[in-house]
């Protein structure tokens, strides 16, 4: 009486596990996953080379500042109509485009170097060229996971994702690094040139691929129109509405702190940059883990309540960081802070490429990420005029407190409630026709 219970629950570890396989042995997820290893290395390399390339010609700090501001513009077009544009295009060959583009813009530098024509102007068309890129890119990569994996592994795939970028994100900074120390600069942007190439080889060996794209002339005016129905799309479901506000404060509570834990280590506490590698490198192994972690976490527990206690397990680690002094307990108390804010990411995600028409994704994941990143700068400026008033702990603290509230207001909501684990199959969200 005692066996047959335990032989079905083998069996149904074996059929779980062997879903689980299944992902990874489809080779064009593969692929998938590996450009975006791939381009995040090469992306890593990129932010590193831009900076040191203005640095090299004019030796202007403000003209760096002034490329930062030139990314978030081009971000803020692409979360604009970037979404239209994935939805009206084939998105493997899309993503074929971005990679040409990037390979092709960031050659121009070297080229132009050699000849004695390369200048600030040039800098700047080219950094705006790649960031639009870059940005496309991050839509049109998710976008498309759910025409090339079954629903059914969608959370396997965003785990297995998640350890792809962590990864690349753990190295990425250190390779770029040596790679510029050993090549030099121009001979670096070679290299990133090799890289975007790289990638577009990874985009060419994508053959299982659902392609659902309208048949429609692609116009200005049409990108206009496809992009404030998006807008009005994902609007209209109340769910994700309640979600991106949710997570629009949320992102307003970590976003400011986590870039000033730089300052906190290298001047709060007076400790060296090797001391700064060896956090985010933790804050990577974070990542990692929470990929690995993901797709189990998502069938053990509800979606909607695994969110809040990510964002919670955030919190705690922000008050922790404002206790901490050293190094090692600093990475550890990171680790979870990425682990927890990698949760949250993967789990939005997943809802709208479990909930989401295909030819809506791209739009409804602009739309996500325009909403959501609207109180950023607020809160980058915020996190600064705290930081230098009343010092990094007492930053934390408020994070601490900012994301605590986030929860707290939540918990009476349907967000804790609401399950759009896989398994049960919650349904789509009605397509406008």
């Amino acid at each position: 009486m005692l066996k047959e219970p335990k032989v079905a629950a083998l069996g149904s570890l074996k059929s779980e596990t062997g879903d689980e396989m299944k992902v990874l042995k489809n080779k064009s997820f593969l692929f998938i996953t590996s450009s975006q290893f791939i381009h995040k290395i090469g992306e890593c390399l990129y932010d590193l080379l831009m900076p040191l390339l203005i640095l090299h010609i004019t030796g202007s700090p403000i003209l760096m500042g002034l490329m930062y501001i030139v990314g978030e513009a081009a971000e803020f077009l692409v979360y604009l109509f970037g979404g239209a544009i994935v939805d009206s295009i084939n998105r493997k060959k899309l993503l074929i485009v971005i990679a040409i583009l990037q390979a092709t813009f960031i050659s121009l530098l070297p080229i132009a170097e050699g000849v004695g024509q390369l200048n600030i102007i040039l800098l700047f068309i080219v950094a705006f060229i790649i960031d639009i890129c870059v940005s496309l890119y991050g839509i049109a990569d998710i976008s498309i996971i759910p025409q090339i994996v079954d629903k059914k592994e969608l959370p396997e795939a965003n785990g297995i994702m998640q350890v792809s970028l962590s990864t690349a994100q753990a190295i990425g900074p250190a390779v770029s690094g040596l790679i510029i120390a050993a090549l030099g600069l121009f001979t670096s942007v070679w290299v990133n040139t090799f890289v975007f190439i790289l990638l577009l080889t990874t985009f060419t060996l994508i053959k299982s691929y659902k392609d659902d794209t309208p048949d429609e002339k692609i116009t200005p005016k049409l990108i206009l129109n496809n992009s404030i129905e998006g807008l009005k799309f994902t609007l209209k479901d109340k769910f994700l509405a309640l979600l991106i506000f949710w997570q629009a404060f949320f992102i307003f509570g970590i976003h400011g702190s986590i870039l000033m834990l730089t300052f906190h280590i290298s001047e709060y506490l007076s400790l060296g940059s090797q001391h700064l590698g060896v956090v985010m490198t933790f804050g990577a192994v974070g990542g990692i883990i929470g990929g690995f972690l993901f797709p189990y976490l998502h069938r053990s527990v509800k979606p909607g309540l695994l969110l809040l206690l990510s964002a919670t397990l955030v919190a705690t680690s922000f008050a922790l960081l404002a206790l901490t002094t050293h190094i090692l307990a600093i990475g550890v108390v990171y680790a979870f802070t990425l682990l927890g804010i990698s949760m949250v990411s993967r789990l939005i995600a997943l809802y709208i490429q479990s909930n989401t028409e295909s030819i809506y994704m791209g739009r409804v994941m602009a739309a996500t990420r325009l909403f959501t990143s609207i109180l950023a700068p607020l809160s980058i400026f915020i996190a600064s005029w705290v930081s230098e008033s009343f010092g990094t702990p007492a930053l934390f603290i408020a994070s601490s407190i900012t994301i605590l509230l986030t929860v707290i207001l939540a918990f009476p909501s349907r967000l804790k409630k609401h399950d759009w684990n896989i398994e049960n199959d919650a349904g789509k969200v009605a397509s406008s026709q």
